[in-house]
C-alpha cells in the first residue's frame, strides 16, 4: 500500500526498511519471505500425501527438505529454471503445481545423471527394433531395457506419479541429449511400456522440436503429434492384426456366463472354469484352423 502511494518498488521499500531495521528483524522478514514464497509455489498438502514431506508447518524444514530434494542452493532458485516462463500466472491450480515440481525435479535428476554417453539415433533406431521380447519380463524386463537405452546416450528414469498431475511420461532434453521419465500413473506396468514407446517415438522424430521438454498429455506450443507417438506405440507393442486374432476371445468367459445365468444354470465354480477352458481351448483351435486355411 505505502509503495503504491509513493509510487516506488516495493523492493526498494524493502531494501530501506532492511538498512534499518535489527537484525533479529531482518532474519524474521526473510524467514516470512521464503516462507511465502513455498506457499506460493508448492502444494504442500498434496506433497504430504505424496510423502515428500514430513509436515507441512515447520518452514525451515521444508525448504531444508525442498531444496535437498531438488538440488537447490536456495528456495528461490526454485522459480528460474525450466518451467517457470510457461506456467509464469499469478495463481495456479494444485495440477499445475504439482506437475511443476513433478517436471523440474526429473529435470534435476537428470542434470545429475549427466549421461557420458552420446546421443546415436542410428544405434536408437537398431535397439527399438529389439526392446519387445523384454516386454514379458516383469521382474528385469525395464531396467534391462533401460541400460541399453543409456549406453546409446537415452537416459530413462523411473519418477513416482504425483496427485493431481495425470502424467504417463515426458521426453526432455538435457545438454542435448534425450532423457525420458516414467510415472506408475493407473498402476499398469503395460501401460508404463507404452509410455516409453510413446516417448521413443518423440525422441526419435520430435527431438529438435523440444527445447527443453515434453510432457505427454499436455498442451504443446510446438503442437507435437500425440496421435502419431500412440500409433507407432500401440503398433509397435500390440499391432491392430493381433488385436483382430485375439478380440474374439477377448469376452468369452463374460459372455459363456451370462449365458448360463440366462438359462438358469448353476454350476460349481470349478466345473464352470473347466467348462471354460474347454470352450475356449475349442475356440481357439477352431480359429488357428480357420487361419492356417
Amino acid at each position: 500500500m505505502l509503495a503504491s502511494f509513493l509510487e516506488i518498488n516495493a523492493d526498494d521499500i524493502m531494501a530501506l526498511f532492511i538498512q534499518n531495521a535489527p537484525r533479529e528483524e531482518v532474519a524474521k522478514l526473510d524467514g516470512v519471505r521464503r516462507a511465502s514464497f513455498i506457499v506460493k509455489e508448492f502444494d504442500l498438502a498434496q506433497m504430504k500425501k505424496a510423502g515428500v514431506l514430513a509436515n507441512i508447518t515447520d518452514f525451515p524444514a521444508i525448504e531444508k527438505r525442498l531444496c535437498i530434494f531438488l538440488g537447490l542452493d536456495a528456495i528461490e532458485e526454485y522459480g528460474q529454471d525450466l518451467t517457470y516462463a510457461l506456467y509464469s500466472r499469478t495463481k495456479r491450480a494444485s495440477s499445475n503445481k504439482m506437475l511443476d515440481f513433478w517436471t523440474k525435479s526429473a529435470y534435476q535428476y537428470f542434470v545429475e545423471v549427466s549421461n557420458p554417453n552420446e546421443y546415436d539415433r542410428d544405434a536408437l533406431k537398431d535397439l527399438v527394433t529389439k526392446i519387445r521380447p523384454y516386454t514379458c519380463d516383469v521382474e528385469n524386463g525395464l531396467l534391462t531395457v533401460a541400460r541399453a537405452l543409456y549406453s546409446v546416450g537415452v537416459t530413462v528414469i523411473y519418477q513416482p506419479y504425483l496427485p493431481n498431475t495425470q502424467v504417463r511420461g515426458a521426453t526432455f532434453r538435457v545438454n542435448g541429449k534425450p532423457c525420458i521419465a516414467l510415472s506408475d500413473y493407473r498402476k499398469s506396468y503395460a501401460t508404463m511400456w507404452f509410455a516409453l514407446m510413446h516417448e521413443l517415438h518423440h525422441v526419435l522424430f520430435d527431438l529438435d522440436s523440444i527445447a527443453t521438454y515434453h510432457i505427454t498429455g499436455e498442451p504443446d506450443l510446438m503442437l507435437i503429434n500425440e496421435e502419431q507417438a500412440n500409433d507407432f506405440a500401440q503398433d509397435y507393442l500390440f499391432s491392430n492384426e493381433r488385436m483382430d486374432f485375439v478380440r474374439p476371445f477377448i469376452h468369452e468367459h463374460a459372455t459363456w456366463r451370462a449365458a448360463l445365468k440366462k438359462r438358469r444354470c448353476i454350476l460349481p465354480s470349478s466345473m464352470a472354469s473347466t467348462n471354460t477352458r474347454q470352450a475356449t481351448t475349442r475356440h481357439r483351435s477352431s480359429a488357428m484352423s480357420q487361419t492356417r486355411s
